[in-house]
């Protein structure tokens, strides 16, 4: 898995408030044949935000690269956030406001 990493320099309050609640990675796999995968993920970058904190996601440039929704396609969209929610909430977040076809969801040593 590649990550790729947001400069988070000179943003100690911002570092903290990650660093005080769970951090997790999830990968997420959309149905086949949806030609609208970079905007779907937008989306739930847009959504996860009501819950979380997000890190860092991959592909970085949803929505302004087309190779972007193939690489979604391909590997899934992949996305590092911080919550104070359990796993059984964030679980079924992803359940009942995106309906994945499918994810894996872990949590992570920073």
């Amino acid at each position: 898995m590649t990550w790729y990493a947001i400069d988070i320099s000179g943003c100690k309050e911002r570092w903290e408030k990650y660093s005080m609640s769970c951090v997790h990675d999830v990968v997420i796999y959309f149905e086949e044949g949806s030609k609208t995968q970079d905007y779907k993920a937008l989306a739930v970058i847009s959504s996860l935000k009501k819950i979380a904190n997000i890190i860092e996601f991959y592909p970085k440039d949803i929505g302004s690269n087309d190779h972007s929704a193939e690489i979604i396609k391909e590997e899934g969209l992949r996305i590092r956030f911080s919550t104070e929610c359990n796993l059984e909430k964030i679980r079924k977040f992803f359940f009942e406001t995106i309906s994945p076809k499918d994810f894996e969801l872990g949590t992570s040593d920073h």
